[in-house]
């Protein structure tokens, strides 16, 4: 198991551990009751996150999004796990560019790359903001 310190989050990690899920789930909800109503349990992909409860992916992207050099540009979020997914629907509700990366599980990001390479790929052929403006 891995516990990793994100400042104002814990996040356990049982990656290299799978069959102990539930008891590390147990653990992390039992942690969240003592701390209250504050917190709350984010489970991604072999992770259990104790997190404050008003903070997710999307609510940052959100503020982000109300700040400059933010206001007013496109964003573009890409991620593969559970926690991803208040951020796609905050980056869907702006008109912004939601990608899911592997698996056919369920979600809210309107589009989709198979793996790595391929995020790589779309990356590359993107064109420059100078090449742009150059035209």
């Amino acid at each position: 198991l891995l516990l990793e310190d994100k400042g104002h989050a814990l996040a356990m990690h049982f990656r290299r551990a799978p069959q102990l899920s539930a008891a590390v789930r147990d653990a992390v909800n039992a942690a969240c009751q003592q701390v209250g109503s504050d917190f709350a349990v984010q489970a991604g992909k072999c992770v259990f996150e104790l997190r404050p409860a008003a903070c997710t992916k999307g609510t940052s992207i959100h503020a982000f999004m109300q700040e400059p050099p933010f206001v007013n540009r496109l964003p573009i979020y890409i991620g593969d796990d559970l926690t991803d997914e208040h951020a796609f629907a905050i980056v869907n509700k702006v008109g912004g560019i939601s990608i899911k990366v592997g698996d056919d599980h369920g979600t809210m990001a309107r589009h989709r790359l198979p793996g790595v390479r391929q995020v790589l790929r779309w990356l590359e052929s993107i064109p420059s903001p100078v090449a742009v403006f150059a035209r």
